[in-house]
């Protein structure tokens, strides 16, 4: 059973094709995700009145929903 070079070439060449559209899935979310969190701590470190609470809900609530991948 010998590795066959040429086909992990051709699957490497194939893997690195679509290497641009897993940095933008990877990089989009995460920097809309710093961006919203940013906006919710702010929100609730200054206590905006209706705002803080609406927030202090919604983190409750998404840290109780359990990750899925």
């Amino acid at each position: 059973m010998d590795f066959k070079w040429d086909e992990f070439g051709i699957c490497l060449q194939s893997g690195l094709s679509f290497l641009g559209v897993t940095v933008k899935l990877t990089l989009i979310p995460v920097l809309f995700g710093i961006v919203f969190g940013l906006l919710i701590a702010t929100a609730r470190h200054y206590k905006v009145p209706v705002l803080a609470q609406i927030l202090k809900y919604f983190v409750e609530i998404y840290q109780g929903i359990p990750f899925v991948v």
